[in-house]
């Protein structure tokens, strides 16, 4: 879900580290739903940022080609592909 929000960029880095930290800290309990939950909310937070991007006239698709070539340039291997589709709601 992509959030109806118009954060600037400080509330989009303020975010990125509450999110990360509170990820490391569900790693560290070991609990399976709350890194699951926290690993999500770092997802959602990344969508807000990749949105922020596209709306400063960025292009996504070119974006994730580019860095899913780069991954490949160093030599890592895919075991799956994850597929970024965007469907505009109401």
């Amino acid at each position: 879900m992509v959030l109806d929000k118009k954060d600037k960029w400080k509330e989009h880095e303020k975010k990125v580290n509450e999110e990360s930290e509170e990820l490391v800290e569900a790693i560290k309990e070991g609990n399976t739903t709350h890194i699951a939950e926290e690993a999500l909310d770092n997802i959602q937070v990344s969508i807000g940022v990749l949105d922020k991007l596209y709306h400063e006239g960025m292009n996504i698709e070119e974006a994730i080609f580019t860095h899913n070539r780069k991954l490949v340039n160093r030599g890592w291997k895919h075991k799956a592909v994850v597929k970024v589709q965007v469907n505009k709601g109401n």
